[in-house]
């Protein structure tokens, strides 16, 4: 699996679009300033979206595009997902718990913050799944 995600420094402040294949010790990373360059210089250390993809190219291809989209664009991809711009990241993310909702092409996710019983998952979501006729799976990281 890869990562493509965004970072900000605030809610609608500065965003950074990265690739990683290990997205908790890239992220990890970001937080204690061992990525030198932007994120560095301009505090980006939320992750507050992220995806999955199959593969490398895939997911180059796609942090390629996000790098060029607009600022309005990717708020609106951030807000869709995440619309009060939660820090994703945990330093106990045994339980962090993604939904991955299987595309033909690709791998698009909802998150979903889990909480006192890391197995549970919320009946609305599994229900918003099934609404849509897709397949999905759980994975933890």
């Amino acid at each position: 699996m890869v990562f493509v995600y965004i970072l900000a420094n605030k809610r609608y402040g500065t965003l950074y679009a990265g690739l990683t294949t290990n997205l908790m010790k890239r992220i990890e990373e970001h937080r204690q300033g061992l990525a030198d360059g932007f994120t560095k210089q301009h505090g980006c250390t939320q992750l507050i979206y992220y995806e999955i993809h199959k593969d490398i190219d895939q997911a180059a291809h796609r942090e390629r595009l996000l790098k060029k989209w607009k600022r309005q664009w990717k708020i609106e991809l951030i807000e869709k997902s995440n619309p009060n711009w939660y820090d994703l990241y945990w330093n106990n993310y045994s339980h962090f718990q993604l939904c991955i909702i299987l595309n033909s092409n690709d791998y698009s996710i909802v998150i979903e913050i889990p909480d006192e019983d890391p197995g549970h998952m919320d009946p609305a979501l599994n229900a918003g799944l099934r609404k849509r006729g897709k397949e999905y799976g759980t994975v933890w990281l």
